[in-house]
């Protein structure tokens, strides 16, 4: 099949699981004798045309770390607007008149949770992760409506669970250099924390898998994750 002019460029793998072989073609001329990308997912293979012409010829190229680099810092954004907002109504909490001096490196280490030890591990989970988890459950994920119960099912019981104990234990490391505290935090937040998780994200999430289109489902995600994190930041500092 590969006999045109043609050069073997490089291999990725996608949202769904699927590992892409692409190529750089050196004649244009032989674009409709040859199948760009080969997209091979479980057991089946399917053939597509996947051409980007440009007067420097055919080529294709990912920068995942780029990407990954953008999101941590979306998310550290994020986590650290949570903090600062409940630092802002800290005096509304307290139910006092008297200010609330800023604490800098309190924001600095929400910044810092969100950006390194978060971001990168979401982009983890939902690039990789949950479709590979949710194509191995024991029943048919094929259809929309399966393969969405089958991701929220895992994201709120593996990822949940794993993701709390996760963030009570660093921020707490971070905050006091105690991996004691962390233990503690998770002893006394996690049955509270996630039973309210679950009356959140679970409708969050179909709503995010079913009815949002993929690009805009990180936008979906981190709107409501912004909400999150000042829960979040009021139950480890309340």
């Amino acid at each position: 099949m590969l006999q045109h002019n043609c050069t073997f460029y490089y291999t990725s793998i996608n949202s769904f699981g699927e590992i892409h072989f692409f190529f750089v073609v050196q004649k244009p001329s032989s674009i409709i004798q040859l199948f760009q990308k080969i997209s091979y997912s479980n057991t089946q293979c399917n053939f597509s045309q996947n051409i980007i012409v440009s007067s420097k010829g055919i080529r294709y190229r990912q920068n995942l770390s780029l990407q990954v680099v953008i999101y941590s810092c979306f998310v550290g954004f994020i986590v650290s607007l949570g903090d600062l907002t409940v630092q802002t109504m800290k005096p509304y909490f307290d139910q006092t008149t008297q200010p609330h001096k800023l604490e800098l490196r309190r924001l600095g280490i929400a910044w810092l949770m969100g950006n390194v030890f978060m971001g990168p591990l979401f982009h983890y989970n939902f690039t990789y992760m949950l479709p590979w988890m949710v194509k191995r459950l024991p029943f048919n994920t094929s259809t929309p409506v399966r393969r969405v119960f089958g991701s929220v099912l895992i994201d709120q019981t593996v990822w949940s669970c794993y993701l709390l104990c996760h963030y009570l234990m660093i921020i707490n490391l971070l905050e006091s250099g105690s991996i004691q505290k962390g233990i503690e935090a998770i002893q006394k937040n996690f049955s509270k924390v996630i039973v309210t998780n679950w009356q959140v994200w679970p409708a969050a999430q179909i709503i995010n898998f079913w009815l949002i289109p993929r690009p805009y489902q990180v936008l979906w995600v981190n709107l409501v994750g912004y909400f999150w994190n000042i829960y979040l930041s009021y139950i480890q500092h309340k």
